[in-house]
């Protein structure tokens, strides 16, 4: 059992900060989506937020839950991880 929540937590550990990393890149490289056919809950939340106010601040808002997100992945896979040490 402990091996298989140590797999878990490693892939959740890796998820979180490949998530983060890949949205500070984007973020700092301003990208904006291109296609936004397929759309799906956070980039739908951006677009609403681009349609209402601008583009830049959706793409904040997008790119600040996305990070948000990947630290709840990163954390909870270093929890596993700590839990499953002993």
């Amino acid at each position: 059992m402990r091996r298989e929540a140590k797999f878990v937590g490693w892939f959740l550990l890796i998820l979180g900060i490949t998530s983060i990393a890949i949205s500070c890149i984007i973020w700092a490289g301003g990208d904006f989506q291109a296609n936004q056919t397929s759309c799906k809950a956070i980039c739908g939340i951006g677009l609403l937020i681009s349609e209402v106010f601008n583009p830049i601040m959706g793409n904040f808002i997008e790119r600040s839950l996305d990070i948000l997100i990947g630290s709840g992945f990163a954390f909870l896979g270093y929890l596993i991880l700590k839990d499953t040490r002993s």
